[in-house]
């Protein structure tokens, strides 16, 4: 399983990891919680690659917030006023639609969208009945 995902997995950990942190202790982490929830009946029985993905995001996010990483509000403001410079008509509204969705919404749009996974990969991946 390792050496079938792990290139994979490298590149989902580089994506998600804070600049600090180590994608291979990412996917170290996350192929250990693979293996340790299918060792007790859980995890993935057909698709390990979306449950893969989710396990590293998840790391990923459980790390940031141990390293206590959070970027204050006030830090990105004056960033946020020039990105909306740029973004005009039919873009602006892309970008308030999706930040109007909340955080499970927007994952299920970009696995669909970004990343092309099927419906009910994504419903495996988020533990979620499909439709």
């Amino acid at each position: 399983m390792y050496q079938l995902h792990a290139p994979h997995a490298r590149g989902w950990a580089a994506r998600f990891a804070h600049r600090n942190d180590s994608s291979n202790d990412i996917v170290s982490e996350s192929f250990t919680r693979v293996l340790e929830a299918m060792r007790k009946g859980g995890g993935p029985r057909v698709a390990v690659g979306p449950y893969l993905i989710s396990t590293i995001r998840n790391v990923a996010i459980s790390r940031a917030r141990e390293l206590d990483k959070e970027v204050s509000v006030d830090d990105v403001e004056p960033y946020m006023s020039e990105a909306s410079e740029v973004l005009t008509g039919a873009d602006k509204l892309l970008v308030e639609a999706f930040n109007g969705l909340n955080e499970q919404q927007q994952l299920v749009l970009w696995l669909k969208t970004v990343e092309a996974m099927r419906g009910r990969d994504i419903a495996r991946v988020m533990d979620i009945g499909e439709g």
